[in-house]
């Protein structure tokens, strides 16, 4: 019979809504149900955008700060505090930077939940698959950004050799890294290749309902769902959506955006700029069951983010038995068997997007039946039973392994 462990899960903030932070409630939700004491660490937690900590299966304890913000004093000050919050912890499970600096100097094992290296740290390796971008590339250099975060007045490689040296130093802390993608394995190989040897991709659980409904309605419509921020390529999606709209390709179809963020402004107005406020609509943030609704009734998915590093709506729109066009690089790739399960595109390329879209819209059976594949592959991987056996196996193994790298 397997042991329960009392597992510490430290992420850096639950102040805005995303596929990481969806991937570490869901995580932390699937570990309790598994029987294992969960308690999770975070400097807040916005009852409005996730799940009433009253209805989560585990614990959670903010403790204070501006998380992904923090300046270097509150960073070290954190450093001092977590070993003796997390003092009761058989395992300490840290998702993301800093997170994993946050608890360099607690003495249990701690093995690193890494959804992606931190972008502006190291461009070279997160950026290849998207030209154009740079250390500033994923959200923007803003005013909104230094008013949370003051020292991005400080120069920028300053800022970036002291955040690479507590990031390798906590790296070279972890047992191991766990990722949710072939594609970030990679990228934390070559980011931390001391670790390479212990670096394993256990894939995400999806908190979202199995679904058996196939059913488009009477009203087709694609959907887009992501965090609105230019990475994320909706300008791109709205170029290829131009085009058939010219060629008058939709023949009655919608475009449902399904998501908010910085850049949800310059969006609204390209839209209306290009044409399409009658075909395009934006839903901003929307509650789970409104998720799983627009799923459940959308005819195709649409994810056209750039380097991305997993593309966790792609599973969810598969749960729901809907296939996804998506980027031919990045964690997309490593879901969707192109022509199969869906389509990788050039999404960059407003003619290719555009020619895979008028496909499906054309011939929304063969739509349908990609998503019936898409449910067969990605199933059995991304539900809480599949993503728990191999995650609670590292877990397992790790923890047990006696403590032999410095």
């Amino acid at each position: 019979m397997k042991r329960a462990l009392r597992l510490a899960v430290v992420y850096p903030s639950f102040g805005q809504a995303g596929g990481a932070e969806n991937h570490s409630i869901a995580a932390c939700s699937a570990l309790a149900r598994r029987g294992h004491t969960v308690t999770l660490y975070t400097s807040s937690y916005d009852e409005a955008l996730f799940p009433a900590q009253a209805t989560l299966p585990f614990s959670v304890i903010t403790v204070g700060g501006r998380g992904f913000y923090a300046n270097p004093l509150e960073l070290m000050r954190l450093m001092r505090r977590m070993p003796a919050l997390l003092r009761e912890a058989d395992l300490i499970v840290p998702i993301n930077f800093p997170a994993s600096a946050w608890v360099i100097r607690c003495a249990q094992p701690r093995i690193w939940l890494c959804l992606e290296p931190k972008r502006n740290l190291y461009p070279g390796v997160m950026y290849a698959d998207a030209p154009g971008f740079g250390p500033h590339g994923y959200r923007g250099l803003r005013l909104s950004s230094l008013l949370r975060d003051p020292h991005l007045l400080l120069p920028f490689g300053a800022r970036a050799a002291l955040q690479r040296l507590l990031d390798q130093q906590a790296a070279r802390g972890m047992r191991a890294i766990l990722t949710n993608s072939p594609y970030i394995s990679e990228k934390c190989a070559q980011v931390y290749p001391a670790l390479a040897g212990h670096i394993h991709t256990t894939w995400a659980p999806l908190d979202m309902p199995v679904s058996p409904q196939t059913d488009i309605g009477r009203d087709p419509f694609i959907l887009i769902p992501t965090r609105l921020e230019p990475i994320k390529g909706v300008d791109h999606a709205l170029r290829a959506v131009k085009r058939l709209a010219d060629d008058g390709a939709l023949s009655g179809w919608k475009v449902v955006i399904m998501g908010d963020g910085e850049a949800r402004p310059a969006l609204e107005n390209q839209a209306r700029a290009l044409g399409l406020a009658d075909t395009v609509s934006f839903t901003g943030y929307v509650s789970r069951e409104k998720r799983a609704e627009l799923y459940a009734s959308c005819a195709f998915a649409l994810y056209p983010a750039l380097a991305e590093p997993l593309g966790l709506p792609v599973a969810e729109a598969a749960l729901y038995r809907k296939a996804s066009i998506a980027a031919q690089r990045g964690g997309p790739a490593d879901m969707i068997v192109d022509g199969e399960t869906g389509w990788l595109v050039d999404v960059a390329d407003a003619h290719a997007l555009a020619g895979a879209l008028a496909a499906w819209i054309g011939q929304p059976e063969q739509a349908a039946a990609c998503g019936e594949r898409a449910f067969a592959h990605l199933a059995p991987r991304m539900t809480e039973f599949g993503w728990g056996d191999a995650f609670e196996a590292a877990l397992f193994h790790y923890a047990d392994e006696p403590r032999t790298r410095s």
